[in-house]
């Protein structure tokens, strides 16, 4: 952003004296001879800093500050007076139109020092004001995100109840165990079946016997196997279930009616 200095002030000499006094400085000088002059500069040029004279004909310093404010509020001002006018000056300050009042005759090294100072702050301003906006758009980027996350959410969670109501359906006991053994899910008839509530989170050598244990653990358990299960006259079918989302097994508690006629079966063939 190109650096501009506006001066306003009514006297000839003052704008010569100062402008002398900037010369050699990075920024650009631009001069008013008038609050109004300074408007129309204003409209038509990128103003970083202005200092301005408080006694001016047609319009005061402070007036012409509280206009800029509104208009142009990224700019630093900065007001000089040789009169103690501190009424309208301090009320310009109180508002926020005027960034320092300086006292004339001036200092030439103190005045250059606050005016490279006003530079560096309106420098500041503006990467502040840009990195607040940055902040802004990325704030909602991320509440954005957000309600996307809980929307996802909230589906997965329906989906999770709506599996679970379908899976108690089922007419038989299903017990979902991980690859080490680790029993993260059962329907409400493995519940019945085995008389507890907390089966999830038990190993499955503390649910099943030894038999069901092994086809559980069995390193080479690629296909489907069924197992009798004697304490409850049941065969349990074990499952390995291998998917993109990971690996796990099922075991189904098969129903009397049909474990029966399987046990009756095997017993027959053995």
């Amino acid at each position: 952003m190109e650096k501009n200095l506006l001066i306003v002030d009514d006297e000839e000499n003052i704008l010569k004296s100062l402008q002398r006094l900037f010369r050699r400085e990075s920024f650009n000088i631009l001069t008013a001879r008038s609050a109004q002059e300074g408007l129309e500069i204003l409209s038509k040029e990128s103003v970083s800093v202005i200092l301005s004279d408080q006694r001016m004909p047609g319009m005061i310093g402070s007036d012409f500050f509280k206009i800029v404010k509104e208009k142009y509020p990224n700019t630093i001002r900065l007001i000089m007076s040789g009169y103690t006018e501190l009424e309208s000056i301090t009320s310009a300050i109180n508002d926020g139109a005027i960034y320092k009042f300086l006292l004339k005759p001036w200092d030439d090294e103190k005045l250059l020092s606050h005016i490279r100072e006003a530079f560096s702050y309106q420098e500041l301003k503006i990467n502040n004001s840009r990195l607040s906006e940055e902040v802004k758009n990325l704030n909602e980027i991320l509440e954005e995100k957000l309600k996307e996350e809980k929307i996802k959410n909230e589906f997965s969670f329906r989906t999770l109840i709506l599996a679970q109501q379908l899976l108690d359906k089922i007419p038989m006991a299903v017990f979902g165990i991980s690859t080490d053994g680790l029993i993260v899910m059962v329907n409400q008839h493995a519940k019945l079946l085995t008389n507890r509530e907390d089966i999830i989170g038990n190993q499955s050598d503390e649910i099943f016997p030894e038999a069901i244990c092994n086809a559980i653990f069995a390193e080479n358990l690629t296909e489907e196997q069924e197992i009798e299960w004697p304490s409850i006259n049941r065969l349990a079918r074990v499952t390995p279930i291998n998917s993109a989302m990971g690996n796990c097994i099922c075991v189904s508690i098969l129903p009397p009616t049909h474990s029966s006629t399987l046990l009756v079966s095997k017993k027959i063939q053995d």
